[in-house]
C-alpha cells in the first residue's frame, strides 16, 4: 500500500488540492 502523505506532492499550475480528513480531493484541468 503506498502512502502519498509521506512523500511531498508536486501540485501542477491550476490545480486544487483539498484534503479533508481521509479524503482528498483534486480538481483541475485535465
Amino acid at each position: 500500500m503506498s502512502r502519498i502523505g509521506l512523500q511531498p506532492i508536486t501540485i501542477p499550475t491550476g490545480v486544487e488540492l483539498k484534503i479533508d480528513g481521509n479524503t482528498v480531493r483534486v480538481k483541475g484541468p485535465k
